[in-house]
């Protein structure tokens, strides 16, 4: 049962806020593998997922551009196990992944920091 001093009443009744972590805030698209393994660890060791704390979101930077098909890629060079492996770690946490994606044709970091896996990158 979840620790009642962080619940909030809703329309649906009471429910924890929505907390998280989000790599932009601190990296911006400075970001890899082991910087996400380890917020999802210190979110843990330092008591935030017993404040309520419970997503770790994976912002721009991410991104390896896309194949001949279209297909999203990940920075194999930035992430070499992959994003399967990266959440399955996250949930191994019992903590959510969430994910940046961009609604323009180019991605923030492609625009504000010269990214160029960003360009072409949004949805």
């Amino acid at each position: 049962m979840p620790d009642t001093d962080f619940l909030i009443a809703s329309a649906q009744g009471r429910k924890a806020p929505i907390l998280g972590w989000s790599s932009w805030n601190h990296f911006g698209p400075k970001i890899n593998e082991s910087i996400i393994r380890e917020q999802a660890d210190a979110m843990i060791s330092t008591g935030l997922y017993k404040a309520g704390y419970r997503f770790v979101n994976i912002d721009d930077g991410y991104f390896g551009g896309r194949d001949s098909t279209g297909q999203l890629l990940v920075d194999a060079a930035k992430f070499p196990s992959g994003m399967n492996q990266l959440v399955r770690y996250i949930h191994s946490k019992n903590l959510k992944a969430g994910i940046y994606t961009d609604g323009g044709a180019n991605t923030c970091c492609s625009i504000w920091d010269n990214d160029t896996f960003g360009i072409g990158s949004g949805t």
